[in-house]
């Protein structure tokens, strides 16, 4: 399982200058190469954010602005797997009642 941003931190200012400068956005180019490269998910919302604020955001706007459109994707994929299987199992309430107060079921934690 992907490990899941929590934060505007999580796009790292040197993710965003690796971006920047693929768009060729800098004006100056790192002459060696990048020890710490962007992985692929953070390149496509700092894309993202830098196509929707424009080319003179600073770096704390992209990285707020990509957050949000990472937010706005995942409560999007949540909002459709519930929708997927929701209402595709009946069953009566009683039944459910009956079981949920077995003792003979067995509940993890």
């Amino acid at each position: 399982m992907a490990k899941t941003i929590n934060s505007p931190n999580s796009f790292k200012t040197c993710y965003i200058a690796e971006v920047k400068e693929e768009l060729g956005l800098l004006e100056r180019k790192l002459k060696k190469e990048r020890k710490i490269k962007a992985p692929q998910k953070y390149k496509r919302y700092i894309r993202m954010a830098i196509e929707s604020l424009g080319k003179d955001a600073t770096y704390k706007e992209i990285q707020q602005e990509a957050f949000r459109l990472y937010q706005e994707e995942r409560k999007k994929e949540r909002s459709s797997k519930v929708a997927k299987y929701f209402g595709i199992f009946r069953a009566e309430k009683e039944l459910v009642l009956k079981l949920a107060q077995d003792k003979d079921v067995c509940y993890e934690d």
